[in-house]
């Protein structure tokens, strides 16, 4: 796995680790007061980037456009911004809202260049 493919799966990956330490800090802490930010951690930044890594992997022309550079450089700091501000949050740091508001926001940006994307290489052959 080489491209845009690989960056996704490498972003994917490190959401994967970063879920698994803030869910075991959970159970051993019996603290889940993280579980909104652990949440999308698993979904917005494991699930979604490794189901992009496949889409890229298995879609040519859609790896290859610019596009899919577009959408990874929005879609990687955006999840990164958003869910890490919404650690900060949820222990309890108001002034981190604005982080997730601006992450989340650009996490929207990056699934509308994503579908502009998927679309875009229907008819691929």
């Amino acid at each position: 796995m080489n491209g845009i493919a690989r960056n996704f799966m490498l972003l994917a990956l490190s959401f994967l680790f970063l879920g698994v330490v803030v869910g075991l800090y959970m159970a051993i802490s019996q603290d889940h007061a993280q579980s909104t930010a652990h949440a999308h951690i698993m979904l917005a930044g494991w699930v979604t980037a490794a189901l992009c890594a496949l889409f890229y992997r298995v879609t040519e022309k859609a790896a290859l456009s610019r596009l899919a550079q577009v959408h990874f450089w929005l879609q990687a700091p955006s999840t990164v911004v958003m869910t890490v501000s919404l650690l900060f949050l949820y222990a309890g740091h108001a002034e981190a809202e604005t982080g997730a508001a601006v992450g989340s926001v650009g996490f929207a940006v990056a699934v509308v260049v994503f579908a502009f994307n998927v679309v875009l290489s229907f008819g691929e052959t």
